[in-house]
């Protein structure tokens, strides 16, 4: 079954710059997916974190490049985009699990008003009414609970993510061990 997967995934396979490259981009996949399952609310403040830190740096340079264009859409635009990644940046760098639980409720309300949009959709669809009412509680139900329970919800998005990490690290890993040195690139 492994071969078969990498039959099919030499294309993506080629890409890589070697061997070597894809056997670390393979245990270190699955690391960060055991680090997320077995400390889960630390591992997501550490990547926020690094994330805020990036938000902070683009910030930043949206305002210069802001400063660096003539008055006008262009700079109101870049001033004000980075103004607010600037903001975000440093709230998630200084406060993490904040950061987290107000994505997780962002996603949330959006489920929830994706459910909306699924029910008007079931009104106006005759053909496929029952998937899309279906869709509708089951995003509806979800975004409620998000919305209500956060945490839980970071936790089983952080849990899920871990398992597919694990899973797709195991794989890779496999898929790198193999396939036949001819397919691989030569570092």
């Amino acid at each position: 079954m492994i071969n078969e997967l990498a039959d099919t995934c030499s294309c993506t396979i080629s890409r890589w710059p070697s061997r070597g490259a894809m056997i670390w981009r393979s245990i270190l996949t699955v690391i960060l997916g055991l680090l997320l399952l077995c400390r889960p609310l630390l591992t997501i403040s550490v990547l926020t974190i690094a994330i805020g830190f990036l938000l902070v740096f683009d910030g930043t340079w949206l305002i210069a490049a802001g400063f660096r264009v003539p008055r006008g859409p262009t700079r109101t635009f870049n001033l004000i985009t980075g103004l607010f990644t600037l903001v975000l940046g440093l709230l998630a760098a200084v406060m993490p699990l904040l950061m987290d639980l107000a994505w997780v409720i962002f996603l949330g309300a959006w489920m929830i008003l994706d459910a909306v949009g699924d029910f008007h959709a079931a009104w106006h669809t005759p053909g496929h009414r029952g998937r899309l009412v279906v869709s509708a509680c089951l995003s509806l139900i979800l975004g409620i609970l998000l919305v209500l329970l956060p945490v839980a919800g970071l936790q089983a998005i952080n849990s899920i993510a871990g398992v597919l990490l694990l899973v797709y690290g195991i794989f890779l890993f496999g898929i790198v061990i193999t396939t036949p040195k001819a397919i691989l690139p030569v570092p």
